[in-house]
């Protein structure tokens, strides 16, 4: 069972309002889903949790998902998968393996299995015929969508909500595909007010997925949220110079580990809407670290952080 290798009662709240604000009535605190477990972190785990459940229930063999080169979300199922005995297979989006690839390295090592597409047939991976395709070759398969977002992931999702024991006002994620946003939504069941900060830089679509997925789970659409655009710095995994000094100068004074993808993104985010004035004098934030970190190796084979 997947609960044997996690520690979901690692998960702490962290204050962290001095490192974002002049203003001592604004606090800002961190739900650290990070520290579970260093490999299915974060919202993996919730994304995950429920899927392998539902995989093992049909006695399905094998799980396919997909992902990119780098996809925290590929790294955590064959760790997953490895550890509840399931065949894990990855289609990647992307050239073959690079030898400096620590991410598909490590699910490699894990026994994962995977197919390189071009970006074009990627953009299939909701097609019928693209789908039965990967069927013909690998045989049957319980299916996990790219990021693991999908009506299983919105239930495991809304279980974060249980691990916030302060007050709050505003929620705050990153959010890639989505699953993570319509969890917290389906947890908050209507109350409060969540700030989705996307990670890409055409985000339009995430509206509409999140609603269906809402939807999907449990038949109900929420507003309770709003997008914070304008902190993609040029679109997903792409960064300037001004995040990575951020990233570097909040990790050195908070002790706490960001990525340039999500949570680096969204800790910037929050720190420039506090100084635009967007809350209140005694507003109260969470902000979700929803884990996940990008590795690569150098010659030397050393792996370094992202």
């Amino acid at each position: 069972m997947i609960e044997n290798f996690i520690s979901p009662e690692k998960i702490v709240t962290e204050d962290v309002s001095a490192l974002f604000s002049t203003d001592s009535s604004i606090s800002v605190k961190v739900l650290r889903l990070d520290k579970i477990h260093p490999v299915v972190s974060g919202n993996k785990y919730f994304k995950l949790k429920y899927n392998i459940f539902e995989a093992k229930n049909r006695c399905s063999e094998k799980i396919l998902s997909f992902g990119g080169a780098y996809s925290n979300h590929i790294r955590a199922l064959a760790f997953t998968a490895m550890k509840e005995g399931v065949r894990a297979i990855a289609v990647i989006r992307g050239e073959e393996l690079n030898p400096s690839n620590y991410s598909l390295k490590y699910a490699a090592s894990c026994g994962m299995e995977f197919r390189f597409v071009t970006r074009q047939e990627y953009r299939l991976r909701n097609n019928h015929d693209f789908l039965n395709s990967l069927r013909e070759k690998f045989g049957d398969f319980y299916l996990v969508p790219e990021g693991g977002s999908n009506s299983l992931a919105v239930k495991g999702c809304a279980e974060i909500i249980d691990y916030i024991n302060e007050d709050f006002d505003y929620l705050a994620v990153s959010c890639g595909s989505g699953g993570t946003a319509a969890g917290l939504l389906e947890g908050l069941s209507g109350h409060k007010k969540l700030l989705i900060f996307p990670a890409l830089k055409r985000f339009e679509f995430l509206s509409d997925d999140i609603r269906k997925l809402n939807y999907s789970y449990n038949k109900r659409i929420f507003s309770n949220y709003e997008f914070v655009p304008g902190y993609d710095f040029g679109g997903y995994a792409k960064k300037k110079q001004e995040l990575t000094e951020f990233i570097e100068a909040f990790e050195k004074r908070s002790g706490i580990p960001l990525d340039f993808v999500y949570t680096g993104k969204l800790f910037y985010g929050i720190s420039e809407e506090i100084k635009k004035g967007r809350f209140r004098p005694g507003d109260r934030i969470v902000i979700i670290h929803t884990g996940g970190y990008f590795y690569d190796e150098d010659e030397s084979g050393n792996v370094r952080k992202l």
